[in-house]
């Protein structure tokens, strides 16, 4: 506890002290990019992260450089910058804060920098965390893209269930699960974990604090393997002139090999042993959802009509449905 008040919080910032280090580092007027990759969670988050980290040899050569900083131990995502950012207790300045990521930047100048964390997801709902982010990296001369993928409510609501529950400990069966987030629209998990199924909500506070223009959604598809995520998102950060071939990096098998996958029977025991029946009419069976269907509880109510988030400015990618709720 000392030790995090002893210092200012890295997201209020000092702009002149930042702008001095610009000086010393003699930092062109061109302007730079900074994607932040914010998730969503569940959508392949930990294979891009995996292979940033693999990779980031060869991406820094490309021109794209992944900052070492604010990447937690056994980690390979930038997530302790979101944790600082979404007041999260699991922040720890050691692992590098906000302003360690930006003095980093700072010192290598590279022309495209790429940072990665789902937790950034939560600050939709902390739209001043989202301007303190704006305006470190705006004042150092990088524009900041985002890069957001998202999936069908139905699957994505199956999925994250069995995620909090084998591996975040809640208590709520899938029928209660399912009832909260047609209710509210949302699940909020620990306080500060707030997973937003109106994915508009969910949007245009980045929208309106980074601009639409400079916001990228892309379609998640859990069918599609691996390779074809890492391969999309690698079009996405590369440089239009980067002399690297998207055939030349450590895609899947070496990041599958340098993190093995987790032994699923540590999931909890609650979540095996209740194997509630699913909400969902035509689930597969999984691990945890049964095939048996509790016909007594209906679907949320999916509009298969496109949303064009006129405010926003921005339309969702084919066959990703806007949530609506009576």
């Amino acid at each position: 506890m000392g030790r995090r008040n002893a210092a200012a919080p890295a997201h209020h910032l000092n702009r002149h002290q930042l702008e001095d280090e610009i000086r010393g580092v003699g930092l062109e007027t061109t302007r730079r990019i900074c994607f932040l990759h914010i998730g969503t969670h569940k959508t392949g988050t930990t294979s891009i992260q995996r292979m940033l980290a693999f990779n980031e040899k060869r991406l820094d050569r490309a021109g794209v450089h992944i900052p070492s900083a604010s990447r937690p131990p056994g980690f390979d995502g930038h997530h302790n910058i979101a944790w600082e950012l979404n007041a999260d207790p699991r922040f720890e300045p050691g692992f590098g804060a906000l302003a360690s990521v930006v003095a980093e930047v700072l010192r290598r100048s590279a022309s495209t920098v790429c940072l990665s964390s789902e937790d950034f997801e939560y600050l939709h709902a902390k739209p001043e965390r989202l301007c303190s982010l704006y305006r470190a990296f705006e004042a150092i001369g990088y524009t900041v893209k985002i890069i957001l993928y998202l999936r069908p409510q139905q699957e994505y609501e199956r999925s994250l269930f069995h995620e909090l529950a084998n591996h975040h400990g809640i208590t709520e069966t899938a029928e209660e699960f399912h009832m909260l987030v047609a209710r509210d629209g949302a699940f909020r998990c620990r306080e500060s974990w707030i997973f937003q199924f109106e994915y508009d909500r969910l949007i245009e506070p980045f929208t309106q604090v980074f601009g639409a223009e400079h916001v990228i959604v892309q379609n998640y598809r859990s069918v599609s393997p691996d390779s074809q995520l890492l391969i999309d998102f690698l079009q996405i950060i590369l440089p239009p002139n980067a002399e690297l071939a998207v055939s030349d990096l450590e895609c899947l098998h070496a990041s599958i090999e340098r993190h093995p996958p987790e032994n699923k029977s540590q999931g909890s025991e609650r979540a095996r042993a209740a194997e509630p029946k699913c909400v969902y009419p035509h689930c597969k069976p999984c691990s945890i959802c049964t095939a048996e269907v509790n016909r007594n509880l209906r679907p949320p109510a999916y509009s298969p009509k496109f949303n064009p988030l006129s405010r926003c400015r921005l339309r969702l990618p084919e066959k990703v449905w806007v949530h609506v709720f009576p």
